[in-house]
């Protein structure tokens, strides 16, 4: 899958744990909502999906967070 080469590093992604699963979830949920968002671009965009996407972002912070994800940027 291209996608996940292009997100994720040539390496790929690995999820084994249950915070691997939550946060790729939001993950996807955040990509969901920039997809419509991104199809009603020329009308102004999606106001709902913005909203629901920074609640998405807000919660990937969190768990984050929470478990002291490493950053390497």
């Amino acid at each position: 899958l291209e996608f996940r080469r292009v997100l994720f590093r040539s390496n790929g992604l690995t999820v084994k744990s249950e915070t691997d699963w939550n946060r790729l979830h939001l993950f996807i949920m955040a990509a969901v909502k920039m997809t419509r968002y991104a199809n009603n671009y020329g009308k102004g965009g999606h106001e709902d999906s913005v909203m629901d996407n920074i609640v998405y972002m807000a919660m990937l912070q969190e768990i984050d967070e929470e478990n002291d994800i490493t950053r390497d940027f």
